[in-house]
């Protein structure tokens, strides 16, 4: 890029990524993925991303609209008297994600929009998440960690302080020690505290509770009653790693 190019009053450059350090999330993923092709069994709990997949009429509105070139006129539609949403989502849109395709916006309008097959897949993507998390809160209580009941989403944040002694006798001083000798000596992969702002020499955690096949759970969570069989059964990877996870910490 010349310089010239960059004294124009017409190109705006976004410098708040100076400095920025290695993702945490992205550095815990690789990682897993290089002990997986080591043949060792991993629990990524550390990359939070949805295990669901689309809908498909989500989907089918994305395939529909591939040939859109134009941003939708104005913001998103928002269904359901959430004008005041849409007001104050656009000022910050303007900022930060107008680079958004317009396939995808017109993909999440879809989304948006009331429909019985997003309202079912609403639901049962809830009771799921509900029981598994519910599970989670559970096993690291019983085992000692604090935290708090989780209301909604896929993320818990263990800290397992009560545990110092224990976890320091064996050379575990700090969130990032923790983590790093969970992974290497569990398979199970989580994130340190201070990735998240939390004090470096805390002993805590962001646990992702995504590592299962979402479709499946989707498909029975339709026909049978999610609970704690449930998860066992059809999320048994998220569940196996937390007990193996809540075992660990207490040694």
């Amino acid at each position: 890029m010349s310089i010239d190019l960059l004294r124009s009053p017409e190109v705006f450059l976004n410098l708040n990524v100076r400095g920025m350090g290695e993702s945490a999330t992205l550095a815990i993923n690789e990682r897993s993925c290089r002990l997986a092709a080591q043949g060792r069994s991993v629990y990524r709990l550390g990359l939070g991303q949805s295990p669901f997949p689309v809908p498909d009429h989500v989907r089918e509105s994305l395939m529909r609209n591939a040939h859109q070139k134009d941003y939708l006129p104005g913001f998103f539609v928002f269904p359901r008297g959430l004008s005041w949403l849409a007001d104050a989502m656009a000022a910050v849109a303007s900022e930060t994600f107008t680079s958004t395709s317009a396939p995808i916006q017109y993909a999440a309008v879809t989304a948006l929009e009331e429909h019985p097959a997003m309202d079912l897949y609403l639901l049962h993507c809830r009771r799921i998440l509900a029981a598994l998390s519910e599970h989670a809160f559970q096993t690291l209580s019983d085992a000692g960690a604090m935290l708090s009941q989780p209301s909604g989403g896929f993320y818990l944040f263990p800290r397992f302080e009560p545990h110092r002694g224990t976890l320091s006798s064996r050379g575990i001083e700090d969130g990032q020690g923790f983590c790093e000798r969970l992974l290497e000596e569990t398979g199970v992969a989580v994130l340190p505290g201070h990735s998240f702002g939390r004090a470096a020499r805390e002993l805590s955690a962001r646990v992702a509770i995504v590592d299962f096949d979402g479709g499946i759970a989707l498909q029975k969570a339709a026909k049978e009653t999610v609970d704690k069989g449930f998860v066992r059964r059809y999320c048994n990877r998220v569940t196996r790693a937390v007990e193996s996870m809540a075992a660990w910490a207490m040694g």
